[in-house]
């Protein structure tokens, strides 16, 4: 905040009444650093701020001053915050924030808003400075000590640790972070094939390759195992929706009717009397089988392949593109479930109705064909016998709360995606560190996945 003020200068010195508010505001905001009226919270302010600082440049210090120094300023934090003038820093700070507010509201009645956001981002500063106070006042005094004794407790032990087992080692400065390359190399050795973040276990990188392919793919095994246990708990509400069953019944149904009009056509030698015949009966018997072309039976089959798919599959380059391809249409799925709606499916089986009529009647109106055969062959009643009272079963199987579980289901997956593209960040030592599990992805044939993202 004070960087913007003292930035946007040059803008306020156009209107006397803004810069004279604004130097009023600095000298304000300075008091928050040091003053008689609330000195216990400057001194807890200054000793967090110093936490935040050495944890942002550790690597400027010595792994062993820096845990002292983290013991010196939980020490001095256990002293002083007991002490802060809650109601003090409230009643300053609400001053405070309304004379920004008047500052913000006559900035932007000027000019300045047109040539700089000054006045935007001062209210985003003022509103999260004013969060952070609320949750100051609603901050459970004793828990916070608590949590200062068991931080202190960790880092000694911490320190104990770097000064027996690795003294010389803890004597030069920290390391904020390894590159990808040192990272690995300080676990991997030529004896193991093992991935160096331990977070899931000790796991071995995951080698697959497809039969009749010269593709090896090697993958990184990091977060996969609770990787798979999300999707498994995501997905378990909608493992087993009546729609399932009942589709499974119309494939079923469908294909025996495309054998059966095959059987039919080669029983009866249909193929002698007119090729026509026989390639639309052959047309048929292929679009019977295959109803991807029906966006609510392709979504449906989709879901279940995918929920199928992670009761044993745990390799994400496997799950990543099933994910990819599921997650728009779980969304259109559960409002098709929601209304009822399968109007594409209807359409279809109006479709194989007309085709199969046609076949009746080229079969019925051909003359070269025997009367016992026209008699025999009644293909529309095969496929009406085929299909029952499926499409009603179907419909009756959609329960509309259903469609929330699968909407759920969806953020689940995604949120469990996410942690594994971003990483995750496990606390260690307490609240002041933390260490980063990822999945690095994997190498498929040459090619890097983390290179394509």
């Amino acid at each position: 905040m004070n960087g913007d003020l003292d930035f946007n200068s040059r803008y306020f010195e156009k209107y006397p009444e803004i810069l004279t508010a604004k130097n009023d505001i600095k000298a304000d905001l300075r008091k928050f650093d040091g003053t008689i009226d609330f000195p216990n919270f400057c001194a807890a302010k200054t000793f967090v701020d110093s936490l935040k600082i050495l944890k942002d440049r550790i690597n400027e210090y010595n792994l062993q001053n820096s845990t002292l120094l983290v013991q010196r300023y939980i020490d001095s934090l256990e002293v002083y915050l007991p002490k802060v003038e809650l109601s003090q820093v409230q009643t300053y700070w609400k001053s405070t924030y309304d004379k920004v507010n008047q500052f913000i509201k006559a900035v932007n009645k000027t000019d300045i808003a047109s040539v700089s956001s000054v006045g935007t981002r001062l209210n985003k500063f003022i509103d999260r400075a004013n969060t952070g106070m609320s949750g100051l006042q609603k901050s459970d005094l004793n828990a916070n000590l608590q949590m200062l004794s068991r931080q202190r407790q960790a880092i000694a032990g911490v320190h104990n640790h770097f000064i027996s087992d690795y003294f010389l080692l803890t004597q030069k400065r920290g390391i904020l972070q390894l590159n990808e390359v040192d990272s690995v190399l300080v676990k991997f050795n030529e004896s193991n094939f093992y991935s160096p973040d331990t977070f899931d276990g000790k796991n071995r990188y995951l080698v697959h390759y497809t039969p009749g392919k010269n593709n090896i793919i090697v993958e990184s095994p990091n977060l996969l195992n609770r990787f798979q246990d999300e999707l498994k708990s995501a997905t378990a509400p909608v493992q087993n929706l009546g729609i399932f069953p009942v589709l499974t019944r119309l494939d079923t149904s469908l294909s025996n009717l495309g054998d059966h009009l095959d059987k039919v056509k080669t029983e009866q030698r249909l193929s002698r009397y007119s090729t026509e015949l026989l390639l639309n009966i052959k047309e048929l018997s292929a679009e019977l089988k295959d109803l991807s072309s029906v966006r609510f039976y392709r979504y449906a089959h989709g879901l279940k392949t995918f929920v199928d798919t992670i009761q044993t599959e745990r390799r994400f380059s496997a799950l990543k593109p099933l994910i990819e391809d599921i997650r728009n249409p779980m969304d259109t799925l559960a409002v098709r479930l929601e209304n009822k709606n399968i109007t594409d499916l209807e359409k279809r089986m109006d479709y194989f109705a007309g085709k199969i009529g046609v076949l009746d009647s080229m079969i019925a109106n051909n003359n070269k064909i025997p009367a016992n055969v026209r008699r025999a062959v009644n293909f529309t009643a095969d496929f009406e016998n085929a299909k029952g009272n499926v499409l009603n079963d179907l419909k009756s199987a959609m329960n509309p709360a259903d469609g929330e579980k699968l909407r759920q289901a969806g953020v689940a997956i995604d949120k469990s995606t996410d942690v594994i593209l971003n990483g995750y960040h496990e606390p260690v030592y307490g609240i002041f560190f933390s260490k980063k599990h990822k999945n690095h992805g994997y190498i498929e044939n040459g090619q890097k996945s983390w290179e394509n993202q």
